[in-house]
């Protein structure tokens, strides 16, 4: 996997588990194709979100949504995959 966005979810709530999965998914898909150089639907790699739970969110303060690649055929990743094209 390579990280390639992070930043922070800017609401004054948490939102339902459900909202906050497609907020991050949304957010990072917007990064995707400027970070690779090809589009999320001719990409060979997908994304995984890593973002708050309602718990981080209260206890810890924690609004961070981290965007990471991942290849689709579990291949592994070498080098970086930006503006690869992949």
């Amino acid at each position: 996997n390579e990280v390639y966005a992070a930043f922070n979810v800017d609401l004054a709530e948490f939102p339902s588990d459900d909202e906050m999965s497609m907020l991050a998914f949304d957010a990072c898909l917007e990064r995707f194709e400027n970070f690779v150089g090809n589009s999320y639907e001719d990409s060979e790699l997908d994304i995984l979100t890593l973002y708050p739970s309602k718990e981080s969110w209260g206890l810890q303060n924690d609004r961070e949504v981290v965007c990471a690649l991942y290849d689709m055929n579990t291949n592994k990743l070498t080098g970086s995959a930006r503006n690869s094209g992949l």
